[in-house]
């Protein structure tokens, strides 16, 4: 009988400490899932940056028909102004971010007087420089080709500098970490 109630007892806390376990790895599963969607979303918004841009411009910034991340305004002085904004996650492989610039993009913006592109970065970080600045790094030795991209360069963002892959010169920028005015952190 003793045996019976011993055995008993003893898969009872088995149990219990395959159950504890169990929930122990499930929380920590959930915890990863959500600090993964945390960083997939864990940038500056479009919205804030249309906001600011807009600001600076003294004019609103309009999405320009057919682009995705091209917007358009024009500022006080009756110059054109294009802004491009993409977005890149961080790749821990290459210790940066990245982004493939388009020669169609880089066409349109040489078609307005002034030419600005805001990255935002996961981490909510924000790279902005003028288009005319980086304009001398996308030689067309260093171009490439994919079928979704066509013809573009590819960016590599570090927190100091951007590399055209093919160029062996590097862009200096800065990188910043994006804060609201009136936040806390």
């Amino acid at each position: 009988m003793l045996k019976i109630i011993l055995n008993i007892w003893m898969s009872r806390v088995a149990y219990d400490a395959i159950f504890t376990f169990t929930a122990a790895i499930i929380r920590i599963i959930i915890e990863k899932k959500k600090a993964g969607k945390c960083m997939k979303n864990n940038y500056v918004s479009l919205e804030r940056v249309l906001e600011m841009a807009s600001e600076a411009a003294g004019k609103q910034y309009r999405k320009i028909p057919g682009k995705k991340i091209m917007f358009e305004s024009c500022l006080d002085n009756g110059e054109q102004i294009v802004l491009c904004t993409p977005t890149s996650k961080y790749h821990e492989t290459i210790d940066a971010y990245w982004i493939d610039l388009t020669k169609v993009q880089c066409d349109l913006m040489d078609t307005y007087e002034n030419g600005i592109f805001i990255f935002r970065l996961e981490g909510e970080k924000l790279c902005l420089f003028n288009c005319c600045d980086l304009k001398p790094f996308l030689t067309e030795k260093s171009m490439r080709y994919s079928e979704q991209a066509k013809d573009h360069w590819k960016l590599r963002i570090y927190n100091h500098y951007i590399k055209v892959l093919g160029n062996p010169d590097n862009f200096n920028v800065d990188c910043f970490f994006y804060k609201e005015k009136n936040s806390d952190q």
